[in-house]
C-alpha cells in the first residue's frame, strides 16, 4: 500500500499546470519551474478568482485576445509566451540569485507578467487593449517602433543602462564639505 501511496502524491507534486485549449492552440506552453529568458507568462489564479460567470467569460476573451497579440508580438523573436495557474513564478537571470514573482493580492486574478530576467519584472493585471499592451511591450523589452525579430540581447541592455549609470556618475562633480 505504501509505494501506491507514494506514487500518488510524487505524481500529484509534479503536475504541470493544465494549459487552457484556446492558448494551446496559440502556440503557448506551460511555464517552466524556473525562467531564465526572456518571457511573457499568462496567469489566471483559479484560488482566488471571485468572478461571475459574465465577468468570468468576458475574462476569458480578454484573457484569449491577449495571448494571440503576444504570439504575435514574439513571433521571430526569442521571448517565449507561457501560461501558469500558479500564485508564484520563480526567475533567475545569469549568475543572479534566484526570485520570486507573487501574483496574489493583486486587483485582478489574471494578467500578464513580462520577464527578463536580470532585469525588474513588470505585471499587468486585468483588460489591456491591444495597443496599451504593444506599447508596454515594447518599452519594456526596448523594442523599436517595427515588430522585433531575432535575439533579444538583455544582458547586453542591462550592462548598457549600468555603464550609461556609472558614467554619469563619474562625469558629475562631487561636492565635500569641508
Amino acid at each position: 500500500m505504501r509505494p501506491v501511496l507514494c506514487f500518488l502524491l510524487l505524481a500529484a507534486c509534479s503536475r504541470q499546470p493544465k494549459v487552457p485549449q484556446q492558448l494551446l492552440d496559440a502556440g503557448i506552453t506551460a511555464a517552466p519551474a524556473i525562467i531564465t529568458r526572456p518571457a511573457a507568462v499568462i496567469f489566471w489564479l483559479q484560488d482566488v478568482d471571485t468572478l461571475v460567470t459574465d465577468s468570468a467569460l468576458a475574462a476569458v476573451g480578454d484573457v484569449t485576445g491577449e495571448a494571440h497579440d503576444l504570439v504575435d508580438l514574439f513571433s521571430g523573436s526569442d521571448v517565449e509566451v507561457y501560461f501558469t495557474r500558479a500564485s508564484r513564478i520563480y526567475v533567475r537571470g545569469a549568475a543572479a540569485p534566484r526570485r520570486i514573482v507573487t501574483l496574489n493580492g493583486l486587483d485582478f486574478p489574471w494578467g500578464v507578467v513580462l520577464i527578463d530576467p536580470g532585469y525588474a519584472e513588470h505585471i499587468l493585471t486585468g483588460p489591456v487593449s491591444s495597443g496599451d499592451l504593444r506599447d508596454l511591450v515594447y518599452d519594456y523589452f526596448g523594442f523599436e517602433d517595427e515588430k522585433p525579430s531575432g535575439p533579444i540581447a538583455s544582458g547586453d541592455r542591462v550592462m548598457e543602462r549600468f555603464i550609461d549609470w556609472v558614467e554619469g556618475m563619474m562625469s558629475e562633480p562631487s561636492v565635500v564639505d569641508r
